[in-house]
């Protein structure tokens, strides 16, 4: 017998005054030696109170449930250190988990039991407690996608019948002050209607129901669509609008529809909180990454923002910047979703700025090309080179042009005309009050 087992069972017999409780077993823990027939020949105090089912003279292993036994035997019989988890009945009948590491000697192996039982039940439950959090959150996501649904039907009527009435569609209004006030509720209608938009699609993305669909797409007319619906508001402004695009941007595989709200939303960030100077939109390919972008980039000379605002940047909701110059109130919502649909598109989104130096927002997507066979892959190919285009491009789709593709994708869920959100909203009613519990 070798002085260790002799050392371990003079402790346990107590033959040595005062053993320190690592080797005789804290609670919840106790030292123990195994022979090399799998008998247990020597054991702490503590491990009746742990695992009744062992005690000297019988099979150790034995001791553990039949499923743990065959792994239990294989680590005994290891000639180096190692370390397992078994289970056992514990003295309550209940069945505990207990770690146990183990170390060979000439005529067994040491080991070292912990019980592990309370760390495993609070690890569950966080777990259980994680995954309720996450079921929540979904639910709380999908309800909010339900709600903005709803809330853009009356919206829609606000906005049809305003313009209806703003346009004069069925005769003269009268006193001025109405074509005043009008224009009033069309504008705030208008405003409220793309801030549910921006809380539908988060939502979605949210409860994981805005999927990504990429298609052949060319991404300097999505660019110049883009640039034709913000150009009113940035020349009103006195801005120059610029839309710089590099010879080289073939066709390639993306999702349109997240690609022009990603334009859209940072170019009308650039525009609300930008005093005078420019807007410039640009896109290159970037080779110098394992796998080719295509590069958006929206930079601006606007107010900028301070390494305190850029350090709570991210792709939660977070009102920034405050007000615009021009009064516009920014929500945070427009970064937020630009943020995910990068992520959902397998992109990033980085963006730079200091105080009174502008922003410079970075959008860089795999640049994706479909080949012969049907199957996407990453190899650019070659077409017709553009020309730059700077504040007068060339010639670009009309605002008109521009809403009109829009339209064609039904996800992007932009506006009717007047007589349409009207009609639409009566139909709604009508089966409302047909059906109350649609």
């Amino acid at each position: 017998m070798t002085n260790f087992v002799k050392l371990l069972l003079g402790r346990i017999k107590g033959s040595k005054p005062a053993p320190d409780h690592v080797f005789c077993g804290a609670a919840g823990a106790c030292t123990l030696f195994v022979d090399t027939n799998g008998i247990l020949n020597a054991a702490s105090a503590s491990l009746p109170t742990l695992i009744p089912g062992a005690s000297g003279g019988t099979c150790f292993v034995g001791a553990f449930l039949p499923e743990d036994r065959a792994r239990l035997q294989a680590a005994l019989a290891h000639t180096a250190p190692s370390r397992t988890r078994a289970h056992a009945r514990r003295a309550d009948g209940s069945i505990g988990a207990f770690d146990l590491h183990i170390d060979p000697k000439d005529e067994g192996a040491a080991v070292m039991l912990i019980d592990r039982t309370e760390d495993k039940q609070r690890h569950e439950r966080s777990e259980r407690a994680a995954e309720k959090a996450r079921a929540d959150a979904r639910a709380s996501a999908s309800a909010l996608a339900d709600l903005s649904h709803e809330m853009k039907t009356p919206l829609n009527a606000v906005i049809g019948f305003a313009d209806a009435i703003r346009r004069e569609t069925f005769g003269p209004l009268g006193n001025e002050k109405y074509a005043e006030y009008i224009g009033d509720i069309h504008t705030s209608g208008t405003h409220l209607l793309d801030l549910v938009e921006s809380i539908l699609d988060l939502a979605r993305i949210e409860a994981k129901r805005l999927t990504f669909s990429p298609v052949l797409s060319d991404p300097a007319a999505i660019a110049y669509e883009c640039a034709a619906m913000v150009r009113e508001p940035a020349q009103k402004g006195g801005l120059n609008l610029i839309v710089d695009i590099a010879d080289d941007i073939p066709e390639c595989m993306i999702d349109p529809r997240a690609v022009r709200q990603i334009l859209l939303n940072l170019l009308s960030n650039a525009v609300k909180f930008t005093s005078d100077g420019e807007v410039r939109l640009s896109i290159q390919i970037d080779q110098d990454t394992e796998v080719p972008k295509i590069v958006f980039t929206v930079k601006d000379t606007g107010i900028g923002m301070s390494d305190e605002e850029m350090a709570r940047l991210g792709p939660r909701f977070t009102d920034i910047q405050g007000a615009g110059v021009r009064g516009a109130e920014g929500t945070g919502l427009g970064l937020s979703l630009v943020f995910k649909l990068a992520e959902l598109h397998g992109g990033t989104l980085t963006i730079s700025s200091a105080p009174g130096e502008g922003v410079c927002a970075r959008v860089a997507l795999p640049l994706t090309m479909p080949n012969r066979s049907g199957i996407s892959d990453t190899t650019p190919s070659t077409r017709t080179p553009r020309r730059k285009a700077e504040n007068t491009p060339r010639p670009a789709p009309t605002d008109s042009q521009a809403q009109a593709n829009l339209a064609k994708d039904a996800a992007l869920n932009t506006p009717l005309t007047q007589l349409e959100r009207i009609e639409a909203y009566r139909r709604e009613v009508a089966k409302r009050q047909k059906n109350p519990a649609a």
